[in-house]
């Protein structure tokens, strides 16, 4: 079979929610009755094509929540180390010259963090995880703490 044939046979696609997926991409797959989109998003799809079409679209919120915790997690890290400073200062051949070291850098213990949303996000295990004495306090959308 050639690929157009078998795209025309597909029942189930999968699909990243922020592609662009409307009548265009839709219309080679007229036997489609599932589009599922990986992660939360969705803003990609045309709901009103699929609906037309009868295909049922779902997605997968929370399902990578803890990455993103975690991702998160290393972002604050990151930026309380100074590690793009410091890549940086590696890289140029700074690090050579004891007059241009870069000052001590910061850690999480002893440190409060606030976290804006008390979803699947900002309830991750990764900022329960942190090191130390780190005090966290986690925002939920009437603005209490809820952690």
């Amino acid at each position: 079979l050639q690929t157009d044939a078998l795209w025309a046979q597909a029942t189930v696609a999968i699909t990243r929610g922020s592609l662009p997926t409307g009548d265009d991409v839709l219309a080679p797959l007229p036997r489609l009755a599932l589009l599922c989109c990986w992660g939360s998003g969705y803003d990609g799809i045309d709901l009103q094509a699929t609906a037309r079409r009868g295909i049922a679209v779902c997605r997968s919120p929370g399902g990578n929540s803890a990455s993103v915790a975690d991702l998160a997690m290393g972002f604050v890290i990151a930026r309380l180390r100074g590690l793009p400073q410091a890549q940086a200062h590696v890289a140029s051949g700074a690090w050579r010259n004891a007059e241009q070291r870069l000052p001590a850098a910061r850690g999480l213990t002893g440190t409060r963090i606030g976290v804006f949303g008390a979803g699947d996000v900002g309830c991750g295990p990764s900022v329960g995880r942190t090191p130390g004495r780190t005090r966290h306090c986690v925002v939920g959308q009437r603005g209490r703490c809820v952690r």
